[in-house]
């Protein structure tokens, strides 16, 4: 039976760049260009520092899309049972979601609707705490897809 989908590859930014710094950020995605990769795993240490409109220009000259990845650490677990810890996981993953829904073309109303739509309506901390999680950040217009890999470490 013949495949409805072809299989896509990608690579990780680290194997290319040690940071997300403006040529870092040039220097793995075009590095994934090169290699003929469909998409990037952008490593989210801090989602916060992430330039969105060069990522997003960077991704469009290149051809790619993005994926990403980020660890919970033990002030960010969100399954922990002190709350002030579940809050910091919480708004983590929420800026997370935000850079990648960016990434995607969506605006931050946007952004909240996805994340709503895709944890029907609950926080993401909510979701299946299991060592990891994947959620999408945009199904729409698949050349921009965004998803992002989320592990507790």
């Amino acid at each position: 039976m013949p495949a409805s989908k072809r299989l896509e590859y990608g690579g990780h930014a680290l194997v290319w760049a040690g940071d997300w710094t403006p040529a870092g950020a040039r220097q793995a995605i075009s590095g994934a260009a090169r290699a003929g990769y469909d998409y990037i795993e952008i490593a989210l240490l801090d989602p916060w520092k992430v330039d969105i409109g060069l990522t997003k220009n960077l991704l469009q000259e290149y051809g790619l899309r993005a994926h990403a990845s980020l660890g919970l650490s033990p002030t960010t677990d969100v399954t922990s049972t002190n709350p002030a810890i579940v809050a910091q996981g919480d708004a983590l993953l929420r800026q997370a979601t935000d850079v990648l829904a960016g990434l995607a073309g969506l605006n931050s109303a946007a952004s909240s609707t996805v994340r709503s739509a895709n944890m029907r309506g609950r926080p993401l901390f909510k979701i299946a705490p299991t060592p990891w999680r994947r959620c999408n950040a945009s199904r729409t217009m698949p050349p921009r897809e965004a998803s992002i890999l989320i592990s507790k470490s």
